[in-house]
């Protein structure tokens, strides 16, 4: 009786149409995970997985003033004194928008 391939539920989920990342064990053990293009390889010396869902921005709410040029801004869930609404990528946590409510 043969083995059973390694990679067989993910041959199967990209044979139905999901996307594939993978990375080879050797040159990039952590991290490094790329997007397959055209048909996988399946070979023993690579990693690979179900491409993950990106993760949602994060929305902050904050009030802000200044006092003697000093800027102070308290974090806070959507409040009636909010003035200020911050969005954060998802991803790296990085700041992409600043704006005055």
């Amino acid at each position: 009786m043969a083995a059973p391939q390694k990679h067989k539920d993910l041959i199967i989920a990209w044979a139905n149409g999901a996307e594939i990342e993978f990375r080879h064990k050797v040159i990039s053990p952590v991290g490094g995970w790329s997007s397959v293009v055209g048909c996988p390889s399946w070979d023993a010396q690579t990693e690979y997985r179900l491409k993950p869902e990106p993760k949602p921005d994060v929305v902050k709410y904050c009030r802000a003033w200044s006092v003697d040029d000093e800027v102070t801004c308290l974090d806070t869930k959507k409040g009636k004194y909010d003035n200020i609404q911050l969005t954060f990528d998802g991803e790296t946590g990085v700041l992409k928008s600043a704006e005055k409510i």
